[in-house]
C-alpha cells in the first residue's frame, strides 16, 4: 500500500482510496469538509474522481447528501460518454475491417473494455488507435467516409506537398496523425507506433502485431495489445506527462489493474527481455517498482536497484534530480552536433525532404513553395489583413529567408565560440 506518511491527511486518504480500488477493501473517507474538498481536488487533478463510483453505496452515510447525489449524476454522465466511445470503436473497427485493416485500441480505449469492471470508472478524453504503417492512406480515407475531418495546425498549410511531408515526419517520429474530429464524438488519434522518439521504436512496431489479443468478442476486428505490450506502452507514456506537467495517476492505475488481473499469466522473463530489446529497462524498472510498492503488488524479477517515485512526484510531478534522467531521456533519439553544422543540416534536411514525395511534379511544387508559400500561409506569416494584397510580400520573402539563414549562422558561430571557451 501507500506506506509513506504525510502531514496532509487528504493525500493519505487519496492514496488509500487508490489502493482500495485496485486491491479491494473498504475505504474510509475523510471526515472534515476541508479534507474532503482537498481530496476531491486531487481526484480531479489526476482524472480519478470516477473511482469513487465503485463505493457510492458505502459513502451514503459518510459524505454529505449533495456530494453523493453529484457522484451519482457524474457516474451516469461518465457511463454515457464511455458507451459512446464503445459505439465509436465498433463503428471504426467495422469500417476498417471491411478494408482488411486490423485496429488496436490503446490506453483508455482498451482499458474501459478490459480492465475496469465498471465502464464508468475510467475517464477518457480521446480514442487512441494503432494501425499498420501500410494502412495510413486507407485510414485517412475511411475516417473521412465516416464523417471525420482532421484538425488543422496553428499555421495554415503551405501546400498539399508540405502537408504530406509533415505527415510523414510525424509518423517517422512515432507520433500520431493529426487528430480526426467529428461533432458530438471523441476525437480519434491514429498511430502506427507508440514509442515516439525512442531509438528502438521500429523493433516494437514489428513485434506488437504478433502478440495482439481480441479486445472483446462483441466488436470484431478490434484488438488490444498483449498484456506485456500494454504495460510497456503505459510505462513509456507516463513519463511523457512528466515532461509537460503533472502526470495523471490514472495511467499508473491502469498498470496496477493489469498486473492484478493478469499478473499470474504474464511471462515476466519475456516482459523484462522485451523492455531490454526496446531500450526502456530503466524507466520500466522505476515505474513497475513504484506500482509494486504503492499497491502491494508482486512484480517478479524486478531489478534489486530499482528506484521508486515518491509521493511528491506522484501527486505533483516533482521528479527528484536523481530520477529525472531515467524518466525522460532514456532511449530517446537526440542528434548532437556542431552548432554551425546543425544550421546547414537543418536547411539541407528541409530541401532533401522533397525526396519523400512520390512523383517529380510534387517534388518541384514542394521546392517552389519553400520560397513562395501559398497565399493563406503568407497572410499568416506576415499578419497581412484581409483585403490587402499578398503580392508585394512575395518579393521580400526570399530575402527574409536569406536573412534568417545568416542570423541562424551567426548565432551558431557565437555558440561554438562559447563551447570552445568552456
Amino acid at each position: 500500500m501507500f506506506t509513506e506518511q504525510h502531514a496532509d491527511s487528504a493525500i493519505d486518504s487519496f492514496f488509500s482510496l487508490c489502493a482500495c480500488f485496485v486491491c479491494g477493501g473498504r475505504w474510509e473517507p475523510p471526515r472534515s469538509e476541508e479534507e474532503l474538498r482537498r481530496l476531491w481536488g486531487l481526484l480531479e487533478c489526476h482524472s480519478l474522481t470516477p473511482i469513487l463510483f465503485h463505493c457510492i453505496d458505502d459513502l451514503e452515510s459518510s459524505l454529505p447528501e449533495d456530494r453523493v447525489s453529484e457522484l451519482r449524476m457524474r457516474r451516469l454522465g461518465q457511463a454515457a460518454r464511455n458507451v459512446l466511445a464503445v459505439h465509436q470503436l465498433e463503428e471504426i473497427a467495422r469500417a476498417f475491417g471491411e478494408r482488411g485493416i486490423p485496429v488496436i485500441a490503446l490506453k483508455g480505449a482498451a482499458a474501459i473494455l478490459w480492465l475496469y469492471d465498471d465502464i464508468a470508472c475510467r475517464t477518457i478524453t480521446d480514442l487512441d488507435l494503432l494501425v499498420p504503417p501500410w494502412a495510413v492512406k486507407d485510414a485517412e480515407q475511411i475516417m473521412a467516409q465516416l464523417g471525420y475531418s482532421q484538425e488543422q495546425g496553428r499555421t495554415p498549410p503551405n501546400s498539399p506537398e508540405f502537408e504530406e511531408i509533415e505527415k510523414l515526419q510525424r509518423l517517422e517520429r512515432g507520433q500520431h496523425l493529426r487528430p480526426f474530429v467529428r461533432p458530438g464524438f471523441f476525437s480519434v488519434e491514429i498511430h502506427t507506433n507508440f514509442l515516439k522518439r525512442r531509438k528502438k521504436r521500429y523493433i516494437a512496431q514489428s513485434e506488437i502485431w504478433n502478440r495482439t489479443v481480441a479486445l472483446t468478442p462483441d466488436i470484431p476486428n478490434l484488438y488490444r495489445l498483449s498484456t506485456i505490450d500494454f504495460l510497456l506502452h503505459a510505462i513509456v507514456h507516463y513519463p511523457q506527462h512528466l515532461e509537460s506537467g503533472i502526470p495523471p495517476l490514472k495511467f499508473l492505475m491502469d498498470i496496477a489493474l493489469a498486473v492484478r488481473k493478469e499478473g499470474d499469466q504474464i511471462d515476466w522473463n519475456e516482459f523484462w527481455n522485451t523492455a531490454e530489446r526496446w531500450d526502456i529497462t530503466s524507466v520500466a524498472a522505476t515505474v513497475m517498482a513504484t506500482v509494486g510498492h504503492n499497491w502491494n503488488l508482486n512484480i517478479p524479477n524486478l531489478p534489486k536497484d530499482a528506484l521508486t517515485l515518491n509521493a511528491d512526484t506522484l501527486i505533483g510531478g516533482a521528479v527528484p534530480l536523481h530520477l529525472r534522467e531515467l524518466m525522460a531521456p532514456e532511449g530517446l533519439y537526440y542528434r548532437k552536433g556542431h552548432p554551425i553544422a546543425d544550421v546547414f543540416r537543418r536547411y539541407w534536411n528541409r530541401v532533401s525532404l522533397a525526396g519523400a514525395l512520390s512523383n517529380r511534379s510534387s517534388r518541384l511544387r514542394y521546392l517552389l513553395h519553400i520560397f513562395f508559400p501559398v497565399p493563406d500561409n503568407m497572410r499568416h506569416r506576415y499578419k497581412i489583413p484581409e483585403g490587402r494584397s499578398v503580392a508585394p510580400y512575395y518579393l521580400i520573402h526570399p530575402f527574409v529567408l536569406v536573412k534568417n539563414f545568416f542570423a541562424g549562422l551567426a548565432s551558431a558561430v557565437r555558440a561554438s565560440r562559447t563551447r570552445r571557451l568552456r
